[in-house]
């Protein structure tokens, strides 16, 4: 083919669109790769719940399906799970029913797992 049209013809027909194609080719390729090591970097980092966020998260998941739910909240963290409780105030000399909520939540996601209420 060379040297049907000629050298200069070739390099511009052929070489030069060729020579963009695979510059192009390679920075694609190379912003798809930092791109996707930027995405790993970001799913590794976690976000952890601390005892404030925990007792946050369960205060609304009380107010939500109780009424009758009072604080203070406390949270422990056990394996991984911050269990939180609520307290049972009671009035002297008034007959009161129910009792304190609980709730577990994952630390990693906090994902509430697990909510209960005395009765």
């Amino acid at each position: 083919m060379r040297a049907e049209i000629g050298e200069k013809k070739f390099r511009r027909i052929v070489v030069r669109p060729m020579r963009a194609y695979i510059i192009c080719i390679t920075l694609v390729a190379t912003v798809a790769s930092s791109l996707s090591a930027a995405a790993a970097d970001h799913q590794k980092k976690t976000f952890l719940v601390d005892e404030a966020i925990a007792i946050k998260i369960a205060y609304a998941a009380f107010k939500a399906n109780y009424d009758d739910v009072t604080g203070p909240y406390h949270a422990t963290l056990k394996d991984g799970i911050w269990t939180v409780d609520s307290t049972f105030q009671t009035i002297p000399g008034i007959v009161m029913f129910g009792g304190p909520a609980h709730a577990q939540i994952r630390q990693k996601d906090g994902k509430l797992l697990k909510m209960w209420h005395e009765e």
